[in-house]
Order: C-alpha cells, then structure tokens, then sequence
C-alpha cells in the first residue's frame, strides 16, 4: 500500500474518532440539561426560601416557598418549607400587629392596615395552591384596621381645625386628605376639607414705607401672581387699613390688629444713594512697558433695606432678612499717548517727516507685538463707525475694550533701539497709511470719551428709576418661599 494512502486512512479513522467523542459528549450535555431542567424547576426559589427561614425571615421565607410551589407543584422540598414558614411568619407579623395596637403616638393603624394587607395577600396565594394547608380570611381585619386608620386622620383633623388659625387650618387640610388614603367618602370629610381650605387661607398685608405706596401696590400684585402663593393666601389690598406712609412696624401691626390680618410683610426701604464719577485718568504701565494712561468712570446708584413677616395675632416676626439693591456701571480702556517729543522719520512718500513717538524700553518683540495687533484690529474695525460707541452702554464698551490699548497721536514705537511703526508697512504711501490710523484712533477716544460725558446724567437717571422696580423684584424672590410655610 503506498504510504500517501495509508497516511489518508489514518487520519480519516481519527477524524471519525473525534466527532464520535463530540456526539457523544453534546448527547450527554443535552440530556443532563433536560433533566436539571425537569429537577431544578422552583429550586432557586425554595433555597432563597431556606435561607429566609434560618435567618428568622419567616414572611419571605413563605413568599418563596409559594413562588418555587406556582412554578413547581410538585415541589416537596418547597412544601415542607411552606408548612413550616407559614405559621411562623403568620406569627411574626401578627405580634408587630399587636404592639402597634398598644401605641399612643402618631397613626399606628396606618401601619398595621399594611400588615394585615400581607396576611391577606399570602393567605390567599397559599390558599390557591391547594396543598391541604390551612389560611385564614384576613379581610375583615384589614377593612376594619383601613376604617381605624381613617378615623384617627379625622379626628386629628378634626382637633387641629378646632384649634383656630390658618395654620392649624393647613394642618387640618393634610388629616383630611389623608382620610381618602384609606378611606372614601369617609364620614363629612368632604365638608370639612372645604371648611379647612378657606380657613387655611392666610389673609396677607404688603406694607412698604415709600411715600405714594406704588412700591406696596406692585409688590402685592407680582406676589399673588404666584399660583402656589395664590392658592393659600388671600390678600388684603394696600391701603385698606389707613396706616400711612412712613409708618414703623408697630404701627402697621396695630392697625392690622383685629381685622382679620394673620400676616404682614413689613418692607423698610432706605433712601436712595447715587454716586458717579465722570473721567478720570490714571498712570500705568502699558504694552511694552511704555507709560500710559488707564481712563476710567462709573456710577452706583442704589439703595438698603429690610423685610419682616409678621404674625399679627401673636405680633411676632415669622422671618426676616436684610437686602440691598445696586444698579450702576464702570468703564475702563487704556491709551499709549505720544511722549511729548518728535523725532525726524524717513517715509518713502513724504520723505524725512517730523513725527511724535514713544519709546516703549521691554518691548517683546514676541508677546507685545500681539497684544499691538489686536489693538490695531480693533481701531481699523471700529473707525468707520465712532458714532457707535458714543451710544453703548458703559459696561459693552468696557468689554469691547477688554484688552485693547488705543494710540493717541503715536507714529513711531521706539524700541530695544530700533523703531516699528504702528501700522502694517506692507503697501505705500507708508505716512499717509500711519497718518490715517493716528486720526481713527483719536477719534474712538473722543467718541468714548463723548459718550461718557453726554450720557452719565441719563444713565444715572435712569438707574434711579429703576431702583423701586428692583427692589420690589429683590423682595419678592426674597419672601415667597417663607410665605408659603
């Protein structure tokens, strides 16, 4: 036989072998899992059951045991589980059942009805497996513990809305509604969570010590807008009760005496203070070490003040707290100006040229010459339009000018003895090119400086007008949320 076909046959006898041994071992494979299958069916659930049991968890330990028996009925194992845990959680839950009884403080029937709600529920599943053990009906049981339940929230209800005040009332309003929890249409509860919510209903004072009482007017409105605070409070108009302007607490708090107030919100508003400061440079050091100028005005207007609620029946403040309103701007940009001094510059158009300049003695050639750039981007986007700057806000040009240093009648930068002028070289007329960029910077300084100068009056007029609104705003954020308590 020639060797190539004996070594052939070897290897087809040995692949025969192998898938032999692989047949067999899936046939095994598959009917030891047939059969785990047919054994094990609720085996998880009664071990997790044992475990309970020797644990002294004697209630989950039925629950498992009557799970492992719906998957399984023929569960032996389970089964003897259930007769023991049965009995032994029925015992367990019925001894927390009777030292609740005996409580004296809080709702001890809200938390049996729960209990007995168990009892019913394993009972009645240990009931339908029909295994020949015995259960108990724990129905009746957990009606008449929901009824005792119900009636210690109506009788609590009861007691706080007899006590009198809106808070009691609000107190009230919660036993009521919980009645329904175990309960419907239990008894009057549906009467008397309608006479608890209209005596809950706070009847609420706004008094401001401003002079035309507009302040009261508008922080009483924007209060009762608040739906949450809507539905709780009543309020009773600015104005009704005759107290004055200028009034102090305790004054307020007589005339809301017996008339029906429980709460006043007491706003004292100090005087308004108005501080401004026009121009005003001062020396710095600026790019390049080159000294300069920081230029600077602002103005604060703004005023202090306290809130108090009071609870009038027992004229006590509830809350209180401090505030404190300021509305105001501040402008600030720096300028490199000329030093004083000309120097003769030789330009490729005109020539030899007097120009003024300034020497900056660090310049970085790296870091200072960026921080030009962005200044020299800046003048050549915003010359065409000066008129605009004249017109924004203090605090909208101080952030255009974040970074920025204006040239105020600069040609030459004389540096580490060498000279750069200001501007991009790269096409000539070289000075006509310097020369317009000098004028395009003075002219942003004069148009900020012209929209200070125009417009601080208005601008602080402005905020002055806009104090009360702010305050009202500040308040009103301030004492929503202990109102509603």
């Amino acid at each position: 036989m020639p060797q190539d076909l004996e070594e052939n046959m070897m290897r087809q006898k040995k692949l025969k072998t192998v898938l032999s041994a692989v047949t067999l071992t899936l046939t095994s494979t598959v009917v030891v899992l047939f059969l785990s299958g047919c054994v094990t069916a609720g085996n998880r659930e009664y071990r997790a059951g044992e475990r309970d049991y020797n644990a002294g968890n004697y209630m989950s330990a039925a629950e498992n045991a009557v799970s492992a028996l719906q998957i399984n009925d023929e569960h032996e194992e389970a089964l003897s589980l259930l007769r023991r845990a049965l009995p032994r959680a029925t015992e367990q839950i019925e001894s927390q059942i009777s030292q609740l009884e005996g409580a004296t403080e809080g709702f001890p029937y809200e938390r049996i009805a729960p209990l007995y709600q168990q009892l019913l529920k394993l009972h009645g599943d240990v009931a339908a497996l029909r295994v020949g053990i015995s259960t108990e009906d724990y129905d009746g049981r957990l009606q008449e513990a929901r009824q005792a339940a119900a009636e210690g929230r109506y009788q609590a209800g009861q007691a706080a809305l007899a006590a009198g005040g809106f808070e009691n009332a609000r107190v009230a309003l919660g036993h009521f509604n919980a009645v329904s929890n175990w309960a419907g249409e239990y008894k009057d509860t549906a009467a008397l969570i309608a006479q608890a919510a209209d005596a809950s209903m706070a009847r609420l004072y706004v008094y401001v010590n401003d002079a035309q009482g507009a302040l009261a007017d508008s922080l009483a409105r924007n209060l009762m807008a608040e739906d949450r605070l809507a539905q709780v409070t009543e309020l009773i108009p600015p104005g009704t009760l005759g107290a004055g302007p200028g009034r102090d607490a305790s004054a307020v708090l007589a005339a809301a005496a017996g008339r029906g107030v429980d709460l006043l919100l007491f706003v004292e508003v100090g005087q308004v203070s108005t501080e401004q400061q026009g121009l005003q440079e001062t020396a710095k050091q600026l790019i390049g070490g080159g000294q300069g100028f920081e230029v600077t005005a602002n103005y604060a207007v703004g005023t202090s003040g306290r809130w108090q609620i009071y609870d009038v029946a027992r004229r006590t403040v509830r809350q209180e707290d401090s505030f404190q309103v300021r509305l105001g701007e501040s402008l600030r940009f720096q300028y490199l100006p000329g030093s004083g001094d000309t120097d003769s510059v030789f330009f490729e158009d005109v020539r030899y040229r007097d120009v003024a300049y300034v020497e900056l003695p660090n310049f970085s050639l790296i870091s200072d010459t960026r921080a030009m750039t962005r200044s020299v981007d800046f003048v050549n986007a915003n010359s065409n339009r000066p008129d605009v700057l004249a017109t924004l806000s203090f605090t909208e040009l101080s952030e255009r000018l974040e970074g920025i240093t204006l040239f105020k009648d600069v040609y030459v930068l004389t540096a580490n003895e060498g000279r750069y002028i200001a501007v991009s070289m790269q096409s000539p007329p070289v000075y006509a090119r310097v020369h317009e960029f000098v004028e395009k910077s003075n002219a942003i300084i004069a148009s900020i400086s012209a929209n200070v100068e125009q417009n601080m009056a208005d601008r602080v007029s402005q905020a002055q007008s806009a104090v009360p609104s702010r305050v009202e705003e500040t308040v009103r954020r301030a004492v929503l949320a202990p109102l509603l308590q």
